[in-house]
């Protein structure tokens, strides 16, 4: 007879002591432990300059993750969810929702409230100060007609369907000139469709410009109660392009860039404050009132969870089945999947962005552009290859590398396979500086289109090499080629010129593998079905 199945609410005790309340401390101990460890390192030590961006979402988000994978998942797995077989998952999902919105509300209020305000008389005195976040000025003045602009156009969301416009205004205060130059900076943003056509979409980047100009010209910039340092972003970026364009800057000069406020210094914070603490509470809350409805496994110890974790933890990330480490039969795909990860953390941490790079730090870091490829910078077509020009640009490419190596890399063996993949991604990039002469472009685009033509060659003729039945290879390369074309036709900031290069010189590496299988597919030496099995063992681990 089997033992009666335990309510939720008869279990709520075990799952106080074994999930909520471990929850809760750790949570706390994240929260509060990340923002004063923000506070001392980098607001008050300075032993760190990095962007805005990555101290205050993505370092959060990257570790929250790992919170709840490590420590949070295993003990979820305890609960007994009834035909609900992404249960786990969701009550994950909940777990790092209510850890992630606190943790990030609390370093935006601390980017606000940290940092103490200096009272100077004119801004010549900065350099004679403490370095302090906020300065309130007793006599300022200043001279638009030695004003300079700097604006930039960069794509937003996930298939970049916004366009946003800034422009950066730097005006110089009248000062003495043997002290720290200080800088006067202001900006105006605004976002349109990049599905616009190339006429409207150049008339909206005009007319903004000009009314930004207008604004500007219009505005009284001795109205303000108090300044502020520009911090490290992509505004500041483009604040320190419009300061290199001034004629009275002088180059490997220090400056300080202010930027103005008219609201009150005191609330400069707001709400934000108390809404660490609300958000933490509603989230708390959420996962308590879903915890009632889930009995718990009794029989799920500490140790066993500690085990599943450690066991999982190896799977993952140490294991066989892990697509970021080398091993035989898979060695190129994981390291070039490697190399796009290391730039691109190196980007980030240079203070590049990380959802968006600006085309000007895409040209300085290796970025493909023709006017550069014509004074011999050919290099340009192999590093462009490893750079991308943001978060989500990145995710794309490693994932499609990812599934093409997988399907592809062992039947050609590592080295044909990386030639096919640099080749492909160079005549890509070539085709590219061709048709955009103006355009900087990065991305591994070409050599993965390339791959996905190969692919495809080897599925239409019914290659036996490719170690995946016919109908999945047509199938997978078709949607993924035909998804991208098409999305490059709709959207601007796509570029269907790499990927059309590398398809082709792909498609002509498939028909010399099918023709020459011996040359090509050096690492093809099993039947279909036996290449199947050596699939599942490159996924599975």
């Amino acid at each position: 007879m089997k033992p009666p199945h335990p309510s939720p609410t008869s279990s709520l005790v075990q799952k106080l002591w074994f999930i909520y309340l471990p929850f809760l401390l750790i949570s706390a101990l994240f929260v509060g432990g990340y923002t004063l460890l923000h506070w001392l390192i980098i607001d008050e030590a300075g032993l760190f300059s990095l962007d805005e961006d990555v101290v205050n979402i993505w370092l959060p988000f990257a570790v929250t993750a790992a919170i709840v994978f490590v420590w949070v998942r295993p003990r979820v797995a305890a609960l007994r969810f009834k035909r609900w077989n992404r249960g786990t998952e969701f009550y994950c999902f909940v777990a790092g929702a209510a850890i992630i919105a606190p943790v990030v509300i609390a370093q935006a209020w601390l980017s606000d409230a940290a940092g103490g305000i200096t009272q100077i008389d004119s801004p010549a005195e900065i350099g004679t100060h403490p370095k302090t976040k906020y300065y309130t000025i007793s006599a300022v003045s200043y001279d638009k007609r030695h004003s300079s602009q700097y604006t930039i156009s960069s794509y937003k969301g996930r298939n970049n369907e916004t366009l946003q416009i800034a422009c950066y205004f730097v005006c110089p205060f009248r000062m003495q000139w043997d002290a720290e130059p200080a800088w006067l900076a202001t900006v105006y943003k605004e976002n349109i469709s990049s599905r616009l056509q190339d006429a409207e979409r150049t008339t909206a980047i005009r007319s903004f410009v000009a009314t930004a100009n207008r604004q500007y010209e219009a505005e009284d910039l001795t109205r303000q109660t108090y300044f502020s340092r520009a911090q490290k972003n992509a505004d500041l970026r483009g604040l320190e392009a419009a300061l290199a364009e001034n004629p009275w800057y002088r180059k490997g000069a220090s400056f300080t860039l202010l930027l103005r406020h008219t609201n009150d210094y005191a609330s400069r914070c707001g709400s934000t404050f108390g809404w660490v603490f609300g958000s933490f509470g509603i989230g708390a809350s959420v996962l308590f009132l879903l915890l009632l409805f889930v009995p718990i496994d009794a029989s799920v110890p500490r140790t066993v969870a500690t085990r599943r974790r450690k066991q999982g933890l190896r799977g993952t990330f140490f294991g066989e089945g892990n697509f970021l480490w080398p091993r035989r039969g898979f060695v190129a795909t994981p390291v070039f999947i490697d190399i796009s990860l290391l730039v691109f953390a190196g980007m980030v941490l240079a203070g590049f962005g990380v959802v968006d790079v600006s085309a000007r730090d895409l040209l300085a870091i290796g970025g493909n552009f023709r006017p550069a490829l014509q004074e011999g910078q050919v290099w340009r077509l192999l590093t462009s290859m490893f750079i991308h020009a943001g978060l989500m640009h990145l995710f794309g490419n490693v994932m499609s590398l990812l599934f093409a190596g997988l399907f592809l890399e062992r039947p050609m063996g590592s080295i044909c396979f990386a030639a096919c993949f640099l080749f492909c991604g160079i005549a890509g990039g070539i085709i590219s500086a061709v048709y955009h002469p103006m355009t900087v472009a990065v991305g591994a685009s070409g050599g993965i289109f390339g791959l996905w033509g190969v692919l495809l060659v080897l599925g239409l003729t019914k290659s036996k090499h490719t170690s995946v039945q016919f109908g999945h290879v047509v199938a997978i390369a078709v949607v993924t080629i035909g998804y991208n074309l098409l999305l490059g036709l709709a959207t601007a900031g796509v570029d269907n010129a790499a990927h059309l290069g590398g398809l082709a010189v792909g498609v002509v590496f498939g028909v010399a593998a099918r023709l020459l299988p011996t040359v090509f597919l050096t690492g093809a030496k099993s039947s279909v079905r036996r290449g199947l099995a050596k699939q599942a063992d490159v996924i599975g681990g």
